[in-house]
């Protein structure tokens, strides 16, 4: 059955761990069902979550919330909005990192922050479990209504080394000392999905086999359905269009992807 090959794999991923570890939460089902596996195993764990500097989002109230629900020690990660240091933070992801797509840049960033407040020295978080569901509106549209193409779906995103972040983030991690560790990324958790329909992962509920795992651990928070972490009310991507109103837009282009292009150009540095 899905939800126990899912919970083995999560399972035999965060068995290893033998020191304090880091949690990166959101107010979602993935990064919920890390923490009730991590508890579950007895793991010393601490909830981190980030959220702008002057507002808090729904994700990191939810991550509070779960916290101090499971009596879990909580560290919030404040991400800075000053406009002169968005503008250092983007060329050096474009140019000295390498991103190019508008996501890549606005999530790396956010990552960024987080690893350089985290302590811990080996950090956990959910990325890229929404590629497993095919929940995307790509997705249902195209990719839901048979095994092969949701194999197909899944096969396109998984074979990006950088999906998710996954590349950019491990490597940030790795130059603070720091182990990543993205359970939902695993070529065992890649293959456990293999050749399930959309209905068993989803039905009655999205993300349904993840619920099935921690019943009673979910019974105790609000659940809700899947978010981009920049996008919703976290305001990150907005900060980024932010950069429209700065000198670095010439007038020229009508969203902010033209600035990132222009950088990548070397027409702006």
């Amino acid at each position: 059955m899905i939800t126990e090959k899912i919970k083995h794999v999560l399972s035999s991923e965060l068995s290893t761990i033998n020191e304090n570890v880091a949690l990166l939460l959101s107010k979602g089902i993935d990064s919920s069902s890390l923490l009730f596996t991590l508890l579950e195993q007895g793991k010393s764990v601490t909830i981190y979550s980030f959220t702008l500097d002057y507002r808090e989002s729904s994700d990191f109230k939810g991550a509070k919330k779960i916290a101090e629900t499971f009596g879990v020690p909580f560290i919030p990660i404040y991400l800075p909005t000053d406009i002169e240091l968005l503008k250092k933070d983007v060329l050096y992801l474009i140019k000295e990192k390498g991103l190019k797509k508008k996501t890549e840049v606005e999530c790396t960033w956010a990552m960024m922050y987080a690893l350089k407040t985290i302590k811990e020295t080996v950090v956990v978080a959910g990325l890229g479990a929404d590629g497993h569901f095919v929940i995307s509106k790509k997705g249902c549209l195209h990719y839901k209504h048979t095994v092969e193409l949701m194999n197909e779906f899944r096969n396109k995103l998984f074979s990006n080394p950088n999906y998710a972040q996954k590349e950019i983030v491990t490597q940030l991690a790795e130059e603070q000392g720091k182990k990543m560790i993205l359970p939902y990324l695993s070529k065992n958790m890649i293959d456990s999905f293999k050749n399930t329909t959309w209905e068993e992962l989803n039905k009655p509920k999205q993300k349904q086999v993840i619920l099935d795992m921690y019943p009673a651990f979910f019974e105790q928070i609000k659940v809700y359905h899947h978010s981009n972490f920049q996008l919703g009310d976290s305001g990150i991507a907005e900060h980024f269009t932010s950069l429209m109103k700065s000198d670095w837009n010439q007038g020229k282009g009508k969203t902010v992807v033209s600035i990132y292009n222009a950088i990548a150009r070397g027409e702006i540095y």
